[in-house]
């Protein structure tokens, strides 16, 4: 984490005051060097400080790759059955394992497994759970025989 100087202005008057404080804190960030050829590549000569109040994840999330995949394991089959307004997956003990929910997109379910809320959506021939952990997106590969 990098931490800006506290911007001060001796204005009055709240706008003008709060436009010239934030600008003097914002000069702090004029010694990074920034190249659009390398984005990667950021220098500064600041200080970075670590603030271990705070505890921030972030994770890119790409429509096409999943940000989180549990691990490669044998997937258990599920058994759909035909409910009103969707299915219900069971396993072979049999055990309601998750509820999917009928939408109006073709291959696409509302669903629940008791420990989350998301969807089943059909994916290049796959059935996936995708859910959000603790603002991670998670997708389970699902094996279900209709």
């Amino acid at each position: 984490m990098i931490k800006s100087k506290e911007g001060k202005s001796r204005e009055k008057e709240y706008n003008t005051s709060y436009n010239l404080a934030l600008r003097d804190a914002f000069t702090t960030f004029n010694d990074f060097s920034y190249s659009a050829d390398q984005p990667t590549m950021l220098t500064s000569n600041l200080p970075v400080t670590a603030n271990t109040n705070i505890e921030t994840k972030t994770a890119p999330v790409h429509i096409d790759q999943p940000t989180a995949t549990k691990p490669e394991q044998k997937e258990a089959l599920l058994y759909a059955q035909a409910i009103s307004n969707g299915y219900q997956l069971i396993d072979a003990t049999p055990k309601i394992v998750m509820t999917l929910l009928k939408t109006s997109v073709e291959d696409c379910y509302i669903s629940n497994n008791g420990n989350a809320n998301g969807i089943v959506i059909k994916k290049n021939g796959n059935w996936f759970f995708e859910y959000y952990k603790n603002n991670v997106l998670v997708s389970e590969k699902l094996s279900i025989k209709f």
